[in-house]
């Protein structure tokens, strides 16, 4: 913080959004997460990241699809207990179609991504720094691989990555990302809600099903996400003190961001 953000100060003053445009290394720094002494940037700004500055304009000027949504849930063998459940939750709240467990195949999931305004995954991620075209989701027939991801057919307003580790790329010349993030991108997302690092399945299912509410509420992308997280700070409290889990250290709250276009969402609902 003290290095990135504290110099900046005073030009950052009258604002409440951050759009983070990192390089080199950078783009492995949390920066919602950094902490100032007393208190996280999330806590007075909301945050989202691009991966250059030319897609500052790519997702407003190319319009999303309106058909609806899909949340897909795979367990992968009960590894993520709660990954069905969260799918659920989340159709439930977006009145979208569901496709869960032995349903979660690639052709499913090629099919029903064309034309939705919001595709939501949750199941087992998994990246190979070595081979990054080889990261991918785990899906009830096999692996979704970054080079499947390219050939999606994509429109979305939003694609959600819940699962471990989903926004991880590895640097290639020019600052490129090699990884799923600029597979989902390439295909045809204007945002993309991705993980850090490795994920806790019940309280990801939770932050998620928070997220929503926030963001089919009205709520911008960035400002949804920022409200999440307050939420898993500001409750902490209340948590331990009736004996429920408290999901306040940054592992928890802070693992998801927002890669792309942070404007509102108007769902177009089935």
């Amino acid at each position: 913080y003290s290095l990135l953000l504290a110099p900046l100060l005073d030009a950052l003053e009258s604002n409440t959004r951050l759009q983070i445009v990192p390089h080199g290394v950078l783009h492995y720094v949390p920066f919602h997460a950094l902490h100032d002494g007393n208190a996280y940037v999330i806590e007075r700004w909301s945050v989202s990241y691009l991966p250059n500055a030319a897609l500052l304009h790519v997702g407003q000027a190319r319009p999303a699809a309106t058909g609806g949504m899909v949340a897909l849930g795979f367990s992968a063998g009960d590894i993520l207990p709660h990954a069905a459940a969260e799918a659920t939750a989340i159709a439930k709240l977006g009145r979208g179609q569901l496709l869960l467990e032995a349903e979660a195949t690639r052709s499913r999931l090629a099919e029903s991504v064309v034309g939705r305004r919001i595709v939501h995954l949750a199941t087992h991620g998994e990246y190979h720094s070595d081979q990054p075209l080889f990261s991918g989701l785990l899906l009830a027939d096999g692996w979704l691989t970054t080079l499947d991801a390219f050939d999606l057919d994509l429109n979305a307003a939003l694609v959600t990555l819940s699962a471990c580790q989903s926004g991880r790329s590895v640097l290639g010349g020019g600052d490129e990302l090699l990884g799923l993030t600029r597979a989902f991108l390439h295909a045809g997302a204007n945002a993309l809600l991705i993980s850090m690092w490795a994920v806790e399945d019940r309280s990801t299912s939770r932050w998620m099903q928070s997220f929503y509410t926030h963001l089919l509420g009205g709520c911008n992308k960035a400002e949804a996400i920022r409200r999440v997280q307050r939420q898993f700070l500001d409750g902490a409290a209340e948590a331990r003190a009736t004996g429920q889990p408290a999901y306040d250290h940054p592992y928890f709250w802070a693992p998801f961001f927002l890669v792309g276009d942070a404007s509102p969402l108007a769902l177009a609902r089935e």
